[in-house]
């Protein structure tokens, strides 16, 4: 993950907004059942959505487009995942760089774009790291973290959305920090949560006026797909696969849950 983009959200997160917490309110009646208590939403729809990905194939996109200070960013990340034939893959995808990753066969293999296409492969053997590390890790949750971050939502009502009957949540307020240089002039953000607990989308969208200037954080987290999820072999596999074993501990492999 570029620590530039992370930098230029966590500014936004940390000048403009605090408070890290849905409202509290009732369950809707159609949504699944909690481990936790019914107070506060991100805890238990966190480990619900968590284990119930932890125990399927997935498919996870986050886009995050952040224009502060100045600096404009963007990142898509892109994560499939299938514990049947146990193969894991994630892009990230910058104006600048594109780091592609597949994990197969305690085998990471990876192709990195920036001025020039560079591949690699390294075993994990000796790193004591499974599959099932990757597929239960490589969620991306920090970023549904980012988006609760920012805002409160309520339940707003139980709809279907593409076949699927979900519970939808609209941002009912944001939550400004203890400095007072920053205003907001825009918001907006929903949560679509299904009857497994899944998280399908969260979305949030602010702007406003700080201290050194305008800002916009968009940040959108969806899971396309579960279940029925393949991982197909890159294209450009034989040539990671005939380049020199790196010799790095797994620094390609950490861009986080």
């Amino acid at each position: 993950m570029d620590r530039g983009l992370l930098l230029a959200v966590a500014v936004v997160a940390t000048v403009a907004l605090a408070g890290c917490s849905w409202v509290a309110q009732e369950e809707p009646t159609q949504t699944p059942e909690t481990n936790d208590s019914d107070i506060m939403v991100p805890s238990f729809r966190l480990d619900d959505h968590r284990n119930t990905l932890a125990n399927t194939s997935y498919a996870v996109t986050v886009q995050v487009d952040a224009d502060t200070d100045g600096m404009d960013r963007n990142e898509t990340i892109r994560v499939r995942s299938d514990p049947e034939t146990e193969r894991f893959r994630r892009t990230n995808e910058t104006s600048q760089r594109t780091v592609d990753i597949y994990f197969t066969a305690s085998t990471l293999y990876s192709k990195i774009q920036d001025n020039e296409t560079t591949y690699r492969n390294q075993s994990l053997d000796g790193l004591n790291r499974s599959f099932d590390q990757y597929h239960e890790n490589r969620m991306q949750l920090r970023w549904l973290t980012e988006i609760y971050s920012f805002a409160n939502f309520d339940r707003e009502r139980n709809l279907t959305v593409d076949g699927r009957e979900v519970t939808e949540f609209r941002l009912n307020e944001t939550v400004v920090g203890a400095s007072d240089t920053a205003q907001l002039t825009d918001a907006n953000g929903s949560v679509y949560i299904d009857r497994d607990g899944v998280i399908r989308r969260a979305v949030i969208d602010v702007a406003g006026e700080g201290e050194n200037g305008p800002f916009d954080v968009y940040i959108k987290y969806e899971v396309t797909g579960t279940g029925d999820v393949t991982v197909e072999p890159p294209t450009w596999l034989s040539e990671a696969q005939n380049a020199t074993a790196a010799n790095t501990t797994d620094t390609n492999a950490s861009a986080g849950s």
